[in-house]
């Protein structure tokens, strides 16, 4: 069963979006090397409904990586109630399986209750992030994330932010949103 909002976006075709690439530039600026994507990010089936999405992917000569990101909703996705997620989803390789973050924890925080989890340093196993909710949905999130790290004890990657929500999961977001008990989840 569904709420009214989720049916708006589901509507909409929120819970189903392709992104189709429409123009790649390369470039230099300040000895970096930049790569803006434009794309146009749409569910199959649903006509006037997108976002126009820019990524600009900076590179340094030091092996630093900044990601900017910019989404424009366009047509009927503009009336959507909310928007559930705006982001970005990255895979890593499955021996990054130690989370250190520098924000909201140590549990799981939202905005409806990040005061009640302190901003410090803290460390755990990615696996340790999944919650067994009875209805299967969203779990791990951590407000005000400043840093936060994956690794395997020796590589691994290093992401900071101004304090944005962050989480490190081992389920895939469309998995979450389709499976109607915790037992069908991949992990």
């Amino acid at each position: 069963e569904t709420n009214s909002e989720d049916g708006a976006w589901r509507d909409a075709g929120l819970d189903r979006l392709r992104t189709t690439p429409q123009a790649v530039d390369v470039g230099e600026e300040d000895g970096a090397v930049v790569v803006t994507v434009r794309s146009t990010v749409a569910a199959p089936g649903v006509k006037g409904s997108s976002f126009a999405q820019t990524l600009r992917y900076t590179v340094t000569g030091n092996g630093e990586l900044r990601v900017d990101h910019r989404a424009r909703a366009e047509g009927a996705a503009r009336s959507v109630p909310y928007l559930p997620r705006i982001g970005l989803t990255l895979q890593l390789p499955q021996q990054y399986d130690q989370f250190s973050w520098y924000g909201r924890g140590p549990e799981e925080n939202y905005d409806d209750r990040e005061d009640g989890a302190p901003t410090g340093v803290y460390h755990t196993g990615v696996d340790e992030q999944f919650s067994g909710y009875l209805r299967p949905q969203d779990y791990g999130n951590h407000e005000e994330v400043r840093w936060a790290a994956l690794s395997d004890g020796r590589d691994g990657v290093l992401v900071s932010g101004d304090g944005e929500n962050f989480s490190a999961g081992v389920t895939p977001y469309e998995d979450i949103d389709r499976a109607a008990y915790p037992f069908a989840l991949r992990r």
